[in-house]
């Protein structure tokens, strides 16, 4: 059986697990292609990226997305502060064409923004399709995280994420766009990773006519394991003596991950009990007097993040909006409890008191009491433990094999 996989990108969260599940299906002994529109990452195995990386190709496909599907399909003007991001359905980009594509089994899209257009894509696709969900926006008017708004089990109108900027009109106009796209294409079925996120699609006006599945996502437990901790400690220079915090985001400037959460946070604990290390691109100047950190930047080698994972004490995602996040995942099963606010999926990642805890308010005062309960009792979580019930609950293989059973049914 061929699939492939259609992602935007090769890095950050989504693309990671469409690149797990991937390498999975490989190690399965099936044909799986992984497309994205273009390459940041050099080591995957059948990639294939539509847009040369630094190619010619790619600065002349970059400047007619930037300076003419923009005009043509905005949004371009400031967005309320509470805006995630918001994007357009329509696209430049046609990977239907692709003989790979034409050749598949199944097509499996992932994270796809800016790459697939809706209409042109369906009309042209004439076999099964899995569409995984990694946030809303497949189902929404352009948002792909809605907040409280509950807008898109109808139209889409008076989107509260745009209604103060110069195109308010823009989500219902997009959404009627996904609508008609959609209409009539009956071998599409959607996949959530979370119950949560599951539940809100089967409310959706586009989705919820369509069978849906809830398979959620693995990594390789061979990798995030348990390590010996005074070990990776003394190769990333961590201070012994102090509690390591552990910080990871694909860019601090995406801020809806709470990175300015945590640092106002911070400022309400004990500097000498702590160290802070930082992962990810975009790190700012840190405004916290007497606080010891360590600021790596970004790191993509899973060796060294799981090695990471198993320095620090504590892994803190103040995360204002997540699916289920990979890194609660990899830092569970290298051992490390997790400490988070209590939103989409990621309620059903952390069990209070077992792999992590929660902070019992949305606020910088919540990540700054769940950081003091911790401090106070560092020892109430037991590594081996939480690493044992990770790897039974996150192996690869068991995501695969549900994938797998999926796919076999749409083909016959």
């Amino acid at each position: 059986m061929k699939i492939v996989h259609l992602s935007t990108n090769d890095i950050g969260g989504a693309a990671q697990a469409a690149k797990r599940l991937h390498a999975g299906l490989i190690q399965a002994g099936e044909h799986s292609t992984f497309i994205s529109k273009y390459t940041h990452h050099e080591k995957i195995q059948n990639h294939i990226s539509y847009v040369g990386h630094h190619s010619l190709k790619h600065f002349l496909e970059f400047g007619l997305e930037h300076y003419i599907l923009t005009k043509r399909f905005p949004p371009r003007h400031g967005y309320s502060k509470d805006t995630v991001l918001f994007t357009s359905p329509h696209s430049l980009f046609h990977p239907e064409t692709l003989q790979s594509v034409l050749e598949a089994d199944i097509v499996h899209l992932h994270w796809t923004s800016h790459f697939l257009d809706y209409q042109t894509f369906f009309k042209r696709i004439d076999k099964p399709v899995v569409w995984t969900l990694h946030d809303m926006y497949p189902f929404t008017g352009g948002c792909h995280y809605s907040g409280d708004c509950m807008q898109f089990v109808r139209d889409c109108k008076e989107c509260p994420q745009i209604k103060q900027t110069a195109q308010p009109q823009l989500a219902v106009q997009y959404f009627e766009y996904k609508r008609k796209a959609l209409t009539g294409i009956n071998n599409l079925s959607i996949v959530a990773p979370s119950q949560w996120l599951f539940n809100l699609s089967r409310q959706s006006v586009l989705f919820k006519d369509r069978p849906h599945y809830h398979v959620g996502y693995g990594l390789d437990t061979t990798v995030f394991k348990l390590l010996d901790k005074h070990q990776c400690r003394v190769k990333w220079k961590i201070p012994e003596g102090k509690i390591n915090l552990l910080f990871v985001a694909h860019s601090l400037k995406m801020s809806w991950k709470g990175f300015d959460i945590l640092i106002e946070a911070l400022k309400g604990v004990p500097k000498n009990r702590i160290h802070l290390t930082i992962i990810g691109k975009n790190i700012p100047d840190l405004s916290v007097k007497d606080l010891s950190t360590s600021a790596l930047g970004y790191i993509s080698e899973e060796y060294k993040m799981a090695e990471l994972y198993n320095a620090a004490d504590l892994y803190i995602t103040p995360s204002l909006r997540d699916n289920l996040p990979n890194t609660i995942m990899e830092s569970v099963s290298c051992g490390t409890p997790v400490l988070a606010f209590e939103i989409g999926g990621i309620r059903e990642m952390i069990q209070a008191g077992e792999n992590g805890l929660f902070a019992h308010t949305q606020t910088v005062q919540g990540i700054t009491d769940g950081i003091m309960r911790f401090l106070n009792h560092p020892t109430v979580f037991d590594s081996s433990a939480i690493h044992l019930k990770a790897r039974e609950k996150y192996d690869l293989s068991k995501y695969v094999s549900q994938y797998l059973e999926l796919y076999q049914s749409m083909v016959r």
